[in-house]
């Protein structure tokens, strides 16, 4: 058999690489190990002597010679890993030409924190990522904090200034179990930003089992609108109004249509139309909003505009399944192909942040035929010449006429 000898770098070497590659699936080791059977169950083992039981295990081919063995020799004497937690040392006794010798045969390394002391004793690097996971990671677990991959992997890409906030969330969290008289951005957390807090909720939850978004009171939902109406306009009376779930409040006048837009200025702006009130969208969450409002689901007519885009159209979608099942029809205006072709000078391929707007092959099966082939063009999976079509783009003289229209054909 032919001796393999590691010396204290290689041994380094190969720690440090398996920090590299399972650093995140061992930090439980890194505050405090993982028990199997009631035993620690090691980081890793590196074995830094195979092989070696007699002279010529050295001296016969491919091994490493006496000069090499005696080489050996002196680097692990000349190294001391005593007294670090969670490290040991098993030697054997070998007999080399009738000396016997104490050698150094596996190094056992018990946690990540260990792991990075070993390797700075025997004079190698650690990952950078690893001194900065294991840190964090106690910090952390210090503040009660469950530590596993996955969140720990998240947290540790926080800048500095977001990783005190976390620290401070986690422990006030801890001193905290009951969050049920504020609402999200109540929550009286010292140094940390309640939209923080919204934005991070799910590591949170990742970190401490405490789901911050259902813990707190909810607001109430509300709707702002505008009136429109020309008679009611000249005498002066408020423009613009809200909705507030849970509360009694009647508008300045019934609407005989209510118009849903998603855009404030489309709504702050609309042109008037007789008995009409303008609602500012949600997304889809306007519709269940409207069907908690009377004077909505009482009118003659509920008229949705939006974007043309694929968002647009899954709203449009959305707001007429909701409403069917209330007995309610939902009309559009400016949104069929027709509009596609007539406003396509507006027509964009980028959103907001400057990233390529998405195609989209959902089924949205409450659409007209020529709503479908309108969004069949911006949600192609091919290249259009554009994917949406803002609506506060589209000139309020043309809004109104379709509306004129639209309510004239009944």
């Amino acid at each position: 058999m032919t001796a393999r000898l590691l010396g204290p770098g290689e041994v380094a070497e190969l720690i440090s690489a398996r920090l590299s590659r399972e650093l995140f699936a061992h930090i439980s080791r890194a505050v405090g190990g993982t028990t199997v059977g009631g035993e620690v169950e090691p980081f890793t083992t590196v074995k830094a002597s195979t092989g070696l039981q007699r002279d010529r295990d050295i001296a016969g081919p491919g091994g490493p010679g006496f000069d090499g063995w005696s080489a050996w020799m002196r680097a692990w004497r000349s190294v001391d890993l005593s007294g670090i937690d969670g490290v040991s040392v098993t030697r054997r006794s070998v007999e080399i030409s009738g000396v016997d010798y104490d050698a150094v045969a596996v190094v056992r390394v018990d946690t990540v924190a260990s792991a990075l002391e070993v390797i700075a004793r025997l004079g190698g690097e650690a990952p950078g990522e690893a001194v900065a996971a294991l840190d964090l990671a106690q910090r952390l677990y210090g503040v009660g904090a469950t530590v596993t991959a996955g969140p720990l992997r998240r947290a540790l890409g926080l800048p500095d200034s977001e990783a005190s906030m976390l620290l401070s969330a986690v422990d006030w969290l801890a001193e905290h179990p009951d969050l049920g008289t504020w609402t999200l951005r109540q929550v009286p957390m010292p140094g940390v930003h309640s939209k923080w807090l919204a934005n991070r909720a799910g590591l949170l939850r990742d970190l401490t089992g405490r789901d911050v978004t259902a813990e707190t009171r909810r607001r109430p939902s509300v709707i702002h609108f505008t009136y429109v109406d020309p008679t009611y306009l000249a005498s002066a009376g408020r423009r613009h109004d809200a909705w507030t779930a849970g509360d009694v409040h009647d508008p300045a006048y019934l609407p005989r249509t209510v118009v849903v837009v998603e855009n404030r200025d489309s709504r702050l702006d609309f042109p008037p139309h007789p008995a009409t009130i303008v609602i500012e969208g949600a997304g889809k969450a306007v519709a269940s909003l409207l069907t908690q409002v009377e004077w909505t689901l009482d009118a003659d007519r509920i008229v949705y505009w939006g974007d043309i885009d694929v968002d647009g159209y899954a709203i449009l979608d959305h707001l007429r399944s909701t409403l069917n099942a209330h007995g309610v029809t939902v009309d559009s205006i400016l949104m069929d192909d027709v509009d596609r072709h007539r406003y396509a000078e507006f027509g964009v391929l980028h959103g907001r942040d400057g990233e390529p707007l998405s195609a989209s092959r959902t089924p949205l099966r409450q659409l007209t035929p020529d709503e479908r082939q309108a969004y069949a063009y911006v949600g192609s999976g091919g290249t259009p010449e554009f994917r949406r079509i803002e609506q506060e783009r589209i000139p309020f003289a043309d809004v109104a006429a379709a509306l004129r229209k639209l309510v004239a054909e009944g």
